[in-house]
């Protein structure tokens, strides 16, 4: 039931900003750390464009920054995480294994 509350709880908060692509913003961000968006339109497949707009809804709601950063002799837009877009991703894993643990001992218990 905790898993079900918290769901419930994050799909209202960010029921706007979770799209796929945003989602998979986050997650490479939170995986590879701050990169330049270039990297991060190649890792994701995306075009400059889908890449921008994702990342102008999560910086609306908080959740990454891009600030311009020195990367070898050149400055470029590098994205990260705030304080609250590592805690959302850490809550939606915490959320995702126990919504697995749940699963495997509903299995074991149908046996």
């Amino acid at each position: 039931m905790e898993a079900e509350e918290r769901l419930r709880e994050i799909r209202e908060r960010y029921r706007d900003v979770l799209t796929p692509n945003r989602f998979a913003v986050l997650l490479a961000v939170y995986a590879l750390g701050p990169q330049p968006l270039s990297v991060l339109a190649k890792v994701l497949g995306m075009g400059w464009g889908e890449l921008d707009s994702a990342l102008r809804k999560l910086r609306e709601k908080g959740l990454v920054v891009v600030r311009k950063r020195i990367v070898g002799r050149s400055i470029r837009s590098v994205a990260e995480l705030t304080e609250e877009g590592e805690k959302l991703v850490e809550d939606l894993a915490e959320l995702f294994d126990s919504i697995k643990s749940g699963r495997r001992s509903g299995r074991s218990r149908e046996r």
